[in-house]
């Protein structure tokens, strides 16, 4: 069974459209028009829908906050898409 992602608000959508080529089933709080939703709701979100999160999002680190599905933070430094989107592509390939 593939994973669901689902990415933050910080995640961009180039960003996002490069899981969906990679064949990942991905869902955002851009396409669901969630911003600014607090964290411990974003949690109760992705945990009711089966997802894991995707973000830059260092928060998601706290031992308090139980996503069952799992958290990706990308830790990539400067987070814009020409460093993150060829990392992610190659991060595929390796598999």
């Amino acid at each position: 069974m593939k994973p669901k992602f689902y990415c933050d608000e910080n995640i961009t959508r180039k960003l996002e459209n490069t899981f969906e080529i990679l064949g990942y089933e991905v869902d955002s709080v851009r396409n669901q028009k969630l911003f600014g939703m607090e964290n411990g709701n974003l949690v109760n979100h992705l945990n009711m829908n089966k997802q894991t999160l995707i973000t830059f999002d260092r928060d998601f680190l706290n031992k308090d906050i139980l996503i069952h599905h799992g958290v990706i933070i990308l830790d990539v430094h400067p987070n814009r898409d020409e460093f993150s989107v060829p990392l992610l592509k190659e991060f595929k390939v390796k598999k």
